[in-house]
């Protein structure tokens, strides 16, 4: 794997999305041609294909070129501890639905941080919630 590829496998799982969620951003190309190209299994990545992916990596074509060796800010905060198994796995599967299902999940997170919060006096908003 050469340094571009090595530095589009980098910025990839960064990003953490899927290869369907790249394609999609990237106008629908080819899942196996991604592929292909962020494991080093293809030569010649065109420049605009180029430009677009560090767009959506929030890095600079220079960066992935190997002309700018510094490395680029991490999408996730410094503060952000790694996710857990769980986590990941409910990142994944929010990845994977449609934006009526997206903000079912979100309406149903609220609900359940308002019921189940691990400190703090909650017994208000469960008492409204209940319609008390």
């Amino acid at each position: 794997m050469d340094e571009i590829n090595k530095r589009l496998h980098d910025c990839f799982i960064k990003w953490g999305g899927s290869y369907r969620e790249l394609a999609a951003e990237l106008g629908g190309m080819s899942q196996t041609t991604l592929h292909r190209y962020i494991n080093g299994r293809a030569d010649n990545i065109p420049l605009d294909l180029l430009k677009k992916m560090a767009n959506v990596f929030k890095v600079t074509p220079e960066y992935i070129l190997g002309w700018d060796a510094s490395s680029p800010a991490s999408p996730a905060s410094p503060a952000s501890p790694a996710l857990s198994p769980d986590e990941a796995a409910l990142l994944d599967a929010y990845r994977e639905l449609s934006d009526q299902g997206k903000q079912y999940v979100l309406q149903t997170v609220d609900l359940a941080r308002r019921v189940y919060m691990k400190s703090g006096d909650y017994s208000a908003d469960v008492d409204a919630i209940r319609g008390a």
